[in-house]
């Protein structure tokens, strides 16, 4: 490993209810307890990072938390602009993981609902941050990453991403699932990554609404219609 990341931020309720993830930002001597306690068993071999949200119930405490992670050994703190209450539930306030940052020296990553080149950059101007973290977004298009990339360094907009070319990974990933899991349970791995495809692109939920029925892997796996020759045109030169 190159690092540890510690998750401050997991509003799972079965997490919560375990006094994990989101609900150790009710008490912010807690994270940097968990924090100090991991970087001192590492003893800088490798970095310690962490992920918070804005709270848990409200934002009040949201610089105190982010201020004891650091006090406590964090290298990198990444800042969901939601707190565990709201959930997922948007918009996420990118404005206030600018706030979170002019209080720590450690770099400072925002995340949350960036689905789009204009997102990343609303995000990055808001906040303040050099970098973001992709999450769902990455799930929904996993070349949003690579074109944010092209577009840092040239300026310029990649196509947008083809039915071919999600249909071609999410083929690729079922082969790989398909070594060790029984196709009963790639089948639904597949069918939830397709489900998150859906967000924002309404072909994606097309397929989705074709395929969602379907029990029988080989069948599914037809039925997507991938070609490799978009994924090749469209790698960056």
């Amino acid at each position: 490993a190159i690092s540890l990341d510690l998750n401050f931020g997991c509003p799972a309720k079965l997490v919560n209810r375990h006094d994990g993830g989101a609900s150790l930002l009710r008490q912010p001597d807690r994270v940097y307890q968990a924090v100090k306690a991991v970087a001192e068993a590492l003893d800088g071999a490798i970095p310690v990072t962490a992920k918070i949200r804005l709270g848990f119930a409200n934002r009040r405490l949201a610089v105190a938390c982010a201020q004891a992670t650091e006090a406590g050994g964090a290298a990198r703190l990444v800042v969901h602009g939601r707190t565990r209450d709201e959930g997922y539930r948007p918009p996420a306030h990118w404005e206030w993981i600018g706030k979170v940052r002019h209080h720590l020296s450690i770099p400072v990553v925002a995340n949350g609902d960036i689905w789009t080149l204009e997102d990343y950059w609303k995000a990055r101007t808001l906040s303040g941050c050099c970098d973001v973290m992709l999450g769902r977004s990455a799930l929904a298009d996993p070349w949003l990453a690579p074109r944010i990339r092209y577009w840092q360094q040239t300026g310029e907009r990649l196509a947008e991403t083809t039915w071919e070319m999600r249909a071609s990974v999410l083929q690729e990933y079922a082969a790989l699932q398909r070594q060790h899991l029984p196709d009963r349970v790639v089948v639904s791995l597949v069918k939830q990554w397709l489900a998150q495809m859906r967000q924002g692109n309404a072909e994606a939920d097309q397929h989705f609404q074709r395929l969602k029925r379907l029990t029988d892997l080989d069948a599914l796996l037809g039925s997507l219609t991938p070609s490799a020759s978009s994924l090749a045109a469209y790698e960056p030169a």
